[in-house]
């Protein structure tokens, strides 16, 4: 029976599933340019956070940032740090 869900009963085997391509992510789709905007953002604010002690605008921050698929490496830097 060709067509349907059923077992190719003469092999028994499962019907194929269609090709799929995964989806790309939030970090795959965005662009160099973007991403560069986004981490120099990130870093400003978080340099911010850093120097006023505000944790919640960090915890803001980190939750920003994995929403957008940028590790948090990329953009905590220490203050004085180039």
């Amino acid at each position: 029976m060709v067509g349907n869900n059923r077992y190719d009963e003469a092999n028994d085997h499962p019907p194929q599933a269609a090709a799929m391509t995964p989806a790309p992510t939030a970090a795959a789709a965005s662009t160099e340019p973007r991403r560069q905007a986004l981490l120099a953002s990130l870093r400003l604010r978080w340099a911010a956070a850093q120097t006023q002690g505000d944790a919640a605008a960090k915890q803001a921050l980190f939750k920003e940032a994995v929403y957008l698929g940028i590790q948090p490496h990329d953009y905590q830097v220490e203050p004085g740090a180039n």
